[in-house]
């Protein structure tokens, strides 16, 4: 009887493969890649919430191995022209905005000169200070490139200057970024918002 029993089963199961076939295991791979796509084309915000941990929290580089140096700096009472001329010189887009004794005030980008200073017909010899772009943020060098995106996700900034004891070591872009799994989300965050520095 019990032999009976194994070879109704077996054949039972048998009888249901043949039918059946492997169409659980690719429905269920197929369920798999469609939840999948679904949740990369999530905002980076909300794949985090789907899955505790974004792609930017796995980058634990540190700001200082991807930030751009040497720093390109101005004083507050630097006319514009000189401020473009020292982009132009060095092939820069942005430089930083020092007070007397050195710390971070604000940041002048090519986009303030062209918004704020020539389609508003300033004088060229106005003082950079004029048209500055408030800092947003300052990471310290050993911060992470995730919360680097972090703060230009949350900021809605580009560019965040790089400092240590209020002094200037560096820039950190986006673009600096842009080969971490984060970049990807959070300039797609940045270029939804409006435009500042």
């Amino acid at each position: 009887m019990g032999m009976f029993v194994t070879l109704a089963a077996f054949a039972g199961g048998y009888v249901t493969g043949a039918k059946v076939g492997d169409r659980p295991m690719v429905n269920a791979r197929n369920a798999m890649k469609d939840v999948r796509a679904w949740a990369t084309s999530l905002p980076g915000s909300a794949r985090t919430g789907l899955s505790g941990v974004s792609s930017a929290a796995m980058d634990a580089r540190t700001v200082r191995e991807v930030m751009s140096t040497p720093v390109e700096s101005v004083r507050l009472e630097t006319p514009l022209r000189e401020a473009a001329k020292k982009m132009r010189r060095k092939d820069i887009g942005d430089v930083l905005v020092l007070n007397g004794t050195g710390e971070v005030q604000g940041i002048v980008t090519d986009r303030d000169l062209a918004i704020r200073s020539v389609a508003e017909d300033r004088n060229p010899n106005t003082p950079v200070e004029e048209i500055m772009s408030p800092i947003a943020a300052t990471l310290v060098p050993t911060a992470t490139v995730s919360a680097a995106l972090e703060l230009m996700r949350r900021h809605d900034v580009r560019r965040l200057p790089v400092v240590e004891a209020g002094k200037p070591l560096g820039v950190v872009t986006l673009g600096d970024l842009s080969p971490s799994g984060g970049a990807g989300a959070a300039l797609a965050d940045i270029s939804t918002a409006p435009a500042n520095n």
